[in-house]
């Protein structure tokens, strides 16, 4: 191959990792406003589910560490579902986190709530919903 050839796809290389760059930057910034927008109002809705799981002998309390939504068992702090926007991913997804510990025995599982432009039209109904879906684990003993 010829020097100029191969020079020539480089930075036809580079060019195309910039502008992708720019727009998972530009789909992070969107995307991040939308998701923080909305945990105020999610974390009220997972706030009455969890007094409805108190009142049932359920004891579960809501944690929201900076850009997380996590309903955490009381009495096993290992055992909790969270939700999260993803960064890293391309494209960026909010992503639904649940940890059950079981004696040593500790299964982790994820799952995409939402990526890309469909974080935009995510509200505290799909948010409580998968809570609901992701719960069942925990109450069904």
């Amino acid at each position: 191959m010829e020097s100029s050839d191969v020079r020539k796809r480089v930075i036809h290389l580079l060019d195309r990792a910039k502008r992708r760059a720019a727009e998972h930057r530009d789909e992070v910034d969107r995307t991040s406003q939308a998701f923080h927008a909305l945990l105020p109002q999610a974390a009220a809705v997972w706030k009455q589910a969890a007094n409805v799981l108190r009142a049932e002998g359920h004891v579960f309390a809501i944690q929201t560490p900076s850009g997380v939504l996590r309903l955490a068992s009381e009495r096993s702090p290992e055992d909790f579902v969270e939700i999260a926007l993803d960064t890293a991913r391309q494209p960026v997804a909010v992503v639904a986190h649940v940890r059950v510990a079981r004696g040593r025995h500790v299964v982790d599982r994820e799952s995409i709530v939402a990526e890309g432009e469909a974080i935009l039209g995510l509200d505290e109904e799909r948010l409580l919903d998968v809570l609901l879906q992701e719960i069942e684990t925990f109450v069904a003993r």
